[in-house]
């Protein structure tokens, strides 16, 4: 392995940053203290106004080896029976280890987006229901905030494989 193969915060953060240039979408992210919790998170958003809903990122492993990033909002409780027939497989929590090889996210600050294009995104529909949605494009101390209707302009620039769980 490489240092060009070892993946890290700021990695993910300027994939993230194509995806937006690619889509057309202003990619201003605001900087704060890191954000590794909820708790975290929810200071981070009454710091700076921000309305939108937090989202949650699991990083999760088949029986088969397939990666796969589970995008829900913050509060959703994950029905691990309806995940592995979406996936078509068993499926588990990936550990820190893997998830810190395999996206370079830190544990705490997984991010649904500027991931590698093996990684296969589960992705819920709640996330369409809310006006806005809030994440980390890498850098536990960054976030972003965008509408819906980006985050499907978003979505369409991403090179994994992209499925929706109902």
């Amino acid at each position: 392995m490489t240092v060009e193969d070892i993946r890290t915060p700021l990695t993910v953060r300027r994939e993230c940053e194509q995806i937006f240039r690619k889509a057309g979408v202003e990619f201003t992210p605001l900087t704060h203290q890191p954000v590794l919790d909820y708790q975290a998170a929810a200071d981070v958003r009454r710091a700076f106004l921000l309305t939108g809903v937090e989202t949650k990122s699991l990083f999760i492993k088949t029986k088969k080896g397939l990666y796969v990033m589970f995008v829900t909002t913050e509060t959703a409780r994950v029905d691990w029976k309806k995940l592995r027939d979406v996936v078509g497989d068993r499926v588990m929590q990936a550990s820190p280890e893997d998830l810190t090889r395999e996206t370079g996210c830190r544990p705490g600050c997984a991010v649904p987006l500027g991931l590698p294009s093996s990684i296969h995104l589960v992705i819920t529909q709640d996330l369409l229901a809310v006006p806005r949605i809030i994440f980390s494009p890498g850098p536990p101390e960054e976030t972003l905030e965008v509408s819906s209707a980006e985050w499907n302009i978003l979505l369409a620039q991403v090179a994994n494989p992209v499925t929706w769980y109902k």
